[in-house]
């Protein structure tokens, strides 16, 4: 499974971004991306 490794490395990237950047209009940013639903087609349950 190959799409679910690389959606949760780029999951950590921005956590790591946003812990190294702590820049609120990043974080803000950030969080309004995550909060909106992605297309992340999940072979397993």
């Amino acid at each position: 499974m190959v799409v679910p490794l690389v959606a949760v490395l780029l999951f950590a990237g921005v956590v790591y971004l946003l812990v190294v950047t702590a820049d609120p209009e990043v974080s803000r940013k950030a969080l309004e991306f995550l909060k909106t639903p992605q297309p992340m087609p999940l072979g397993v349950k």
